[in-house]
């Protein structure tokens, strides 16, 4: 059941990364897209989607080309093809919309903020790092830091214990459905701010669904 987030206490704010934070969703897709075409061939978008806020394939790209190819080929190759062109596609990309004012307000508040991902921690890391605003995060759980990732609830209830915060005083930031499923399980209230890749998921389980970070406010939430 979902709690009335009038009764609210914000002490801590828990955001996913990928497409919370950067539309890296997008960056990783469209890499991939880069690498299809050049074998002659599309990545269905119905397929990719499959992958969005978990941390291992459900619908890994590599055999389904090499299916659609007829053919063996290089992985670790490919894979690195795939690797600089999505670093190079993010880094072009700028931050989603209402994130700097949220963790600003959220540090003029005293609410403490945190990353819980389903990406590593190089790649998480370095994108915080290189756009300046890792210093906002008291805490960061990649999939390193969880034996069992999204939809489990372990990255979120992590995330909160290291805070030293209780979950119903948390707010958890998601972009997709296994991500809101993760972050409801574990007990914190879930908003749903879907990038671009994941529109068309099903938000029904989230206890509030907005368009992006400016639409909300830590002072007022409710």
């Amino acid at each position: 059941m979902i709690r009335q987030k009038e009764t609210m206490d914000i002490k801590a704010v828990v955001f996913d990364f990928d497409g919370v934070c950067i539309d890296t969703e997008t960056a990783r897709f469209r890499s991939w897209q880069q690498i299809y075409a050049s074998y002659g061939f599309d990545l269905p978008l119905d397929e990719w989607i499959k992958n969005i806020g978990r941390a291992t394939y459900e619908s890994d790209p590599f055999p389904y080309l090499e299916k659609l190819a007829g053919e063996p080929l290089d992985r670790e190759a490919i894979h690195k093809r795939h690797q600089r062109a999505e670093v190079e596609i993010a880094n072009g990309l700028p931050l989603q919309p209402g994130l700097v004012e949220r963790l600003e307000e959220a540090a003029e508040l005293g609410i403490s903020c945190a990353i819980a991902s389903s990406s590593s921690y190089r790649w998480v890391g370095g994108h915080l790092d290189y756009r300046s605003i890792i210093r906002y995060f008291r805490v960061i759980i990649c999939r390193e830091d969880t034996e069992r990732h999204k939809p489990d609830p372990q990255p979120y209830a992590t995330a909160v214990s290291r805070l030293d915060i209780a979950p119903v005083n948390a707010v958890a930031v998601e972009d997709s459905a296994p991500g809101i499923a993760s972050a409801n399980a574990a007990g914190l209230f879930t908003v749903a701010v879907p990038c671009p890749m994941t529109m068309t998921m099903d938000f029904s389980a989230a206890g509030r669904r907005v368009t992006s970070l400016k639409e909300i406010s830590w002072r007022n939430f409710g």
